[in-house]
Parts: structure tokens; C-alpha cells; sequence
């Protein structure tokens, strides 16, 4: 935390708002390299977390399933 405020002070910043600056030019990168989640994985992110058309796993297999993939 010292590390923190020690780096936040020398941009004349609080903590929280130096914090906020580092994650918001995180995300930024983020965007310009492509890696920000598009509308077809968002959708499977959603469905995964729904339930929706999700398939059982039988964890007796697990290794099997593994392997094929």
C-alpha cells in the first residue's frame, strides 16, 4: 500500500483516483489489442452463467473429456 500511495502522490493524486487512472488505461490497452470480450463471447459468458443449454459433465470421465479436447 505504501508502494500506492507513494506513486499516487508523485501523479498529485488520492489513492482511489490513482487506482482508477491505472484501470482505466488498463482496460483502454485492452481495447486497442482486440482482447475486450466481443458481442458473441459476451453471449456465451451470459449462457454459461444462466445455464442455459448447459451440458452435464460427469466428473467420473473428467480425465477422458480432458484428453479429448
Amino acid at each position: 500500500m505504501n508502494v500506492l500511495k507513494k506513486l499516487a502522490e508523485g501523479e498529485h493524486r488520492s489513492v482511489s483516483n490513482y487506482i482508477r487512472m491505472i484501470l482505466t488505461e488498463f482496460v483502454r490497452h485492452k481495447e486497442d489489442k482486440g482482447e475486450v470480450p466481443n458481442a458473441e463471447t459476451i453471449a456465451a459468458i451470459e449462457e454459461a452463467r444462466t445455464g442455459m443449454e448447459m451440458e452435464n459433465l460427469n466428473m467420473d470421465h473428467f480425465k477422458d473429456f480432458v484428453d479429448s479436447l
